[in-house]
């Protein structure tokens, strides 16, 4: 019966740490994005 509970447990963190890398792969993206935006901003500023 315990074998149970400890399976439970485990789905549950590894269903929260996929779901952290998920939020960590839209952060990435979404800080790339504003860089990008940023040195276009410059080039732009440049010319």
């Amino acid at each position: 019966m315990g074998i149970w509970i400890e399976l439970g447990v485990f789905l549950l963190v590894f269903a929260f740490g996929i779901h952290q890398l998920y939020d960590l792969k839209q952060e990435r993206l979404k800080r790339e994005r504003r860089q990008a935006d940023a040195a276009s901003e410059t080039d732009d500023a440049k010319r």
